[in-house]
This record gives structure tokens, C-alpha cells and sequence, in this order.
């Protein structure tokens, strides 16, 4: 079975597979294209040009690697830098998506959102908030985030918070939203 983190681009569909790894399916001709194997099964996200930037959740670590060659182009462990502590106590940090903007990776990690240099991994930028983000919209160099109730704007160009609110509950025909 496929990883339910897939891409489609153009007339192919390129995901993971825990088997046989990496593949680039024609959907037209219904032909495997290409197949990467990959000894560790990496959470698959996103494509770059020639590369792939995977990440492993738990582990906190994520590498790009050469979709040609199938080498590790580099890898960055990001879990030194991503633990938190909250009114649970303290937590190792997790990848929960990342997506790309411009020359850089945007990692969500927890209360973290983070800006790595795709040629490199290293870390350009860290910015803590004080929720844990569903999801990144990017309009231009501004990104969204978004959580229940909370909210916040960043310039991804170099992390800084431009807004950040919780907002109060509103009752709608008689319903707390």
C-alpha cells in the first residue's frame, strides 16, 4: 500500500512504498517509471527538482536525497533543538510537515517552525510559538498558521513573528465555534 503522503505531478504519481520504495508511476500507461529503494522508511514529502526531501517523524532527523542516484545529498537531525515543555512536562520534539519556500525547507515541529537551507540542512532560522500549528499556508513570503484558536503570521524570509493571537470563541445562532 502507498504512504498517504503522495505527490501528483503532471501525468505521473511518485509516493512510498514500505516494500520497494520510492516510485514514479505512470498513471496513463499504469507502468512503473522508476523505483528508488530506500533501507529506511522514511515519512516522503516533498520533491525538489532532482531531490527528495524526506523526513523521519519520531527521529526528528530529515535528509535530501538524489532522486537519480539515490544518495544522501545531506542530513539534519533536528531533535537537539526541538524539545519543549508545556504543562505536561517536557517533550522530545517531532517533524509534522514541511514544505518549501524559495531556497529553504519549512519545517513545523510542534511549537516550532524552523527555515533549512535546501542546499545545505542547516538551520537559517527557529521561531518557538506558543501553540503547536496544523498547517503552513504561504502567500509570497508570509506564511499562516493556523491551530484551532490560535493563529500567527511569519515572514519566512528570516522567521520573524508578524502577528500572533488566540482568538476568543464566538457563538454563532446559539453554537460555540
Amino acid at each position: 500500500a502507498l504512504n498517504p503522503k503522495n505527490v501528483y505531478l503532471n501525468k505521473f504519481h511518485i509516493g512510498n512504498t514500505k516494500k520497494i520504495g520510492f516510485i514514479q508511476f505512470d498513471l496513463i500507461n499504469g507502468k512503473i517509471i522508476e523505483v528508488i529503494n530506500n533501507e529506511r522508511v522514511p515519512y516522503f514529502h516533498l520533491f525538489q527538482e532532482n531531490n527528495i526531501i524526506n523526513y523521519h517523524r519520531d527521529q526528528a532527523i530529515i535528509w535530501l536525497q538524489s532522486r537519480v542516484k539515490g544518495d544522501t545529498i545531506w542530513e539534519s537531525s533536528l531533535s537537539e533543538n526541538i524539545g519543549y515543555k508545556d504543562f505536561q512536562g517536557y517533550h522530545k520534539g517531532e517533524i509534522d510537515a514541511t514544505y518549501i519556500f524559495k531556497n529553504q525547507i519549512i519545517v513545523l515541529a510542534k511549537v516550532y517552525v524552523i527555515g533549512l537551507d535546501i542546499s545545505n540542512g542547516s538551520i537559517l532560522w527557529q521561531t518557538k510559538l506558543d501553540f503547536k500549528p496544523y498547517h503552513l499556508a504561504i502567500n509570497g513570503h508570509t506564511g499562516y498558521l493556523l491551530k484551532n484558536h490560535h493563529y500567527a503570521v511569519i515572514d519566512l524570509s528570516n522567521g520573524q513573528i508578524e502577528f500572533e493571537k488566540k482568538l476568543e470563541p464566538i457563538k454563532i445562532q446559539g453554537q460555540q465555534l
